[in-house]
């Protein structure tokens, strides 16, 4: 009876620690200091010139899983592909396919997905496994979920994009799995922007921009 007391103590204090530790630590959020936002001005992101890059809006699932199959395909040196959640449904095992044949044409693919959704979805995934054992294929997990330091459990990676050389990529809402992608009826409110370079050789494209911000976060520890 006292060993079971104590292991029902123990048991009870852990899920008063983690539950604490993710209370505590974000009861209060940091305030942004007015030199921070003084650092920006509107001013910079408007101009006269007529820019290098072409815009549209994906509206459509189906249309948003084969712009990115399109992509994959037409790739020619490099892949970035960042993302939440990632999931080996339907439309993920599509994006998993795509990528695994880009890889074996040679080219570098890197993939950052958030802990959280790799600690549900792809540990033990025989899927990400096999794509994650080609030499040029890397895939990083952003913020593990480490039960031990549960103040660090809300820093979550909600970047979603897809970069493709110097050429083009995709941004905005969707995740890689069947409920943004693909053609299964679902109802979602997420949108994609495809941007396009006309001028892939030179420095003018916001492209530039991303693939700078995807290696600052890339490179974190």
């Amino acid at each position: 009876m006292k060993k079971l007391y104590i292991v029902i103590t123990i048991i009870i204090s852990f899920i008063l620690y983690i539950f604490l530790g993710i209370i505590i630590s974000y009861k209060k959020q940091p305030n942004i200091s007015d030199d921070y936002i003084s650092s920006f001005y509107l001013e910079d992101y408007y101009s006269d010139d007529i820019s290098c890059d072409r815009a549209c809006i994906i509206e459509d699932n189906k249309e948003a899983l084969i712009e990115r199959l399109r992509m994959i395909e037409m790739a020619e040196e490099r892949i970035i592909l960042s993302t939440f959640d990632f999931r080996s449904d339907n439309s993920g095992k599509d994006i998993l396919a795509a990528l695994y044949s880009a890889a074996e044409r040679g080219l570098d693919i890197k993939v950052l997905v958030d802990g959280f959704s790799a600690f549900l979805q792809m540990y033990g995934n025989e899927y990400f496994f096999a794509l994650s054992t080609l030499d040029n294929v890397e895939i990083k997990i952003y913020n593990p979920i480490n039960l031990l330091k549960p103040w660090k459990s809300m820093g979550r990676l909600h970047d979603k994009f897809l970069i493709v050389d110097n050429e083009s990529y995709i941004i905005g809402g969707r995740n890689t799995f069947d409920y943004f992608l693909g053609d299964k009826g679902y109802k979602n409110y997420d949108r994609d922007v495809l941007v396009y370079n006309t001028k892939p050789y030179s420095k003018e494209s916001s492209i530039y921009d991303l693939i700078d911000y995807f290696y600052k976060v890339w490179n974190l520890k």
